[in-house]
């Protein structure tokens, strides 16, 4: 009976994210088509990891309702999707929510932030721990790293063939080499290589937390729980830091 009422949370969480992140993108692709923008969401990266993570929850289901075992190459791909949406909503809570003057306070409260940055991101998290398929390789945790590292070859390739993300010709200022150059430290400016230091630091160290978690769930229960929780508190104090400076 408990292994049943368990697989139905699994199986109500993966769903859930699926609906969470469709209505999240197409409310961003409105809100896009609104300020003429068109396929533009499309090309960031808080829409790709969430068409991600979607997808793995989809492929996910499938086992479930065929009642196979999940294939590894499909548990390596959750590892690293879930790892991705983290690192978006860990990246605009302490790096672009409080710090772009453009983002004004209503936007917090929109469905399109709402649902990608925060809520599909911490399903993903409870699902993952929540999950039994822990049977990942130990390289796994290391693989986290690329989502980011195809993203960064992706906008460097649109950039170099000409092309745009909207009104900007990058999608995040660490990204944006002409604007703070490489390896610049003044003027208030910090080159790009630092921001890749420390991004691939942040990702490289949510993969192997994920990865650790993951593994220790199996032997203590509680801590997909605790680390749930502390994780929903993070993210209100991050929602209300960002509203109190914008405010």
């Amino acid at each position: 009976m408990e292994n049943k009422n368990k697989r139905t949370i699994n199986i109500i969480l993966k769903i859930s994210i699926i609906i969470v992140a469709i209505v999240g993108i197409i409310s961003q692709q409105l809100h896009g088509l609104l300020i003429y923008t068109g396929h533009v969401p499309f090309m960031y990266f808080t829409t790709q990891s969430n068409i991600f993570i979607a997808l793995c929850m989809g492929l996910l289901l499938y086992y479930d309702f065929a009642e196979k075992p999940v294939p590894t190459v499909i548990l390596i791909l959750h590892h690293i999707s879930v790892t991705a949406v983290t690192l978006t909503f860990l990246v605009f809570a302490i790096f672009l929510g409080p710090f772009i003057p453009e983002l004004s306070v209503s936007y917090f409260y929109s469905v399109q932030n709402l649902t990608l940055h925060n809520i599909v991101p911490l399903l993903a998290i409870g699902q993952y721990l929540y999950d039994d398929n822990r049977d990942i390789p130990d390289y796994t945790k290391y693989l986290g790293l690329l989502s980011g590292v195809i993203y960064v070859i992706f906008v460097y390739i649109v950039h170099f063939l000409g092309g745009n993300f909207g009104a900007t010709l990058f999608p995040y200022f660490f990204l944006d080499y002409k604007t703070f150059g490489w390896l610049t430290i003044s003027e208030g400016k910090i080159g790009i290589l630092y921001w890749w230091i420390v991004i691939i630091l942040l990702l490289l160290g949510i993969s192997l937390l994920l990865y650790y978690l993951k593994k220790k769930s199996a032997e203590r229960k509680n801590i997909p729980a605790a680390i749930f929780n502390s994780l929903i508190i993070l993210a209100v104090i991050f929602i209300i830091i960002n509203i109190i400076i914008k405010v």
